[in-house]
């Protein structure tokens, strides 16, 4: 009887492993993922032929649908046309925006979203 309990024993403890193993994964996939959440300033300009016109692509670089909230820091006291706005996983998104105010300009945005960090984003509008 003593050759099967050592058995049984070695068989417990390498299944306990394998169980810890398997755990240990889980919860590193779990910082993985939580890490590559969030959004990217793909590109940016201003409307040709419209050069009060903002456009900036942000794509969205999780596996989760993304709600992004917008504002607008430079000038100062100008507002954001669009506030709010989802984007899905690996899709981009075109914002576009009035950029206020005359002459050679920066237009800075912020973007703000669900998951992830927040991007900024300056368009030179002249």
């Amino acid at each position: 009887m003593k050759g099967i309990s050592s058995i049984i024993a070695v068989l417990m403890l390498v299944a306990i492993t394998i169980a810890l193993v398997g755990m240990l994964g889980v919860y590193i996939y779990g910082l993985f993922r939580a890490g590559i959440q969030g959004i990217s300033v793909e590109d940016f300009e201003c409307v040709e032929g419209s050069p009060d016109k903002a456009q900036i692509w942000i794509q969205n670089i999780g596996d989760r649908n993304v709600t992004v909230t917008v504002t607008q820091t430079a000038p100062s006291g100008a507002t954001v046309d669009t506030s709010q706005f989802v984007i899905e996983p690996g899709q981009v998104y075109t914002f576009q925006d009035t950029c206020e105010g005359t002459g050679r300009r920066y237009c800075v945005y912020k973007f703000r979203p669900s998951l992830g960090k927040s991007v900024t984003a300056s368009v030179l509008c002249t």
